[in-house]
């Protein structure tokens, strides 16, 4: 039996999504959380197989716990559910750790069989999105610039275009001050970026200001 955890901060949305397994014999959903701190904390008293994550988390957002159940929980596979088509957002979650990617508008069949496959150990991703990974580990296609930042990078880049400043950040992410200063400079440097204004134009642009940030 696969057990599983619903995560989105929109009830009627969860209360869907369980309505999907309810006749689905091999999978249990477990539970539901409705923010990231949430989703951790279920995780560390009542461990699952497989979580299905929405990005735009409030308190602790989709991406950053993403990153924590990885560093918590390795054998929990994550399966993120998003909005958004699949883009440069697929490929970061992917590299970040996800088993697999799916937007919300997939029929019920495909939700079933991804959560299955990624629970037994394989991963879950359109064919166009596997073809576009494949060229790009073959140097035939390019992503964004953004897909260049380590995962600690995207965390403070993300930030900084939602207009947090350093200082904050650091106590957020639980760093020092120093070490966001130094991680922003190596962000300015992959990206091209002079000043945090082009910073905040380039996220505004590709949509990741409205993918990660906290409605709350």
């Amino acid at each position: 039996m696969i057990r599983l955890l619903i995560a989105d901060d929109h009830t009627i949305l969860r209360a869907g999504l369980r309505r999907i397994f309810d006749d689905v014999q091999d999978i249990d959903v477990a539970g539901e959380a409705g923010d990231g701190r949430a989703v951790l904390e279920f995780c560390r008293r009542d461990p699952v197989d497989v979580v299905l994550l929405d990005l735009g988390l409030p308190v602790i957002n989709g991406f950053d716990c993403l990153l924590q159940l990885r560093a918590q929980h390795p054998e929990i596979a994550v399966l993120i559910l998003s909005m958004h088509s699949e883009d440069h957002y697929a490929l970061r979650v992917i590299r970040a750790g996800a088993s697999g990617y799916l937007t919300k508008g997939a029929p019920p069949e495909t939700l079933i069989r991804a959560v299955r496959t990624v629970a037994s150990g394989g991963r879950h991703v359109s064919e166009e999105l596997a073809t576009r990974m494949a060229l790009m580990l073959q140097g035939q296609l390019t992503g964004e610039p953004v897909d260049d930042l380590s995962p600690r990078e995207f965390q403070i880049f993300e930030r900084l275009a939602r207009g947090q400043s350093q200082s904050q950040i650091a106590e957020e992410l639980k760093i020092s001050p120093k070490t966001v200063h130094t991680h922003k400079a190596h962000i300015d440097r992959k990206l091209g970026f002079t000043s945090l204004t082009e910073l905040i134009a380039y996220a505004r642009k590709i949509g990741l200001v409205d993918q990660f940030s906290d409605p709350n």
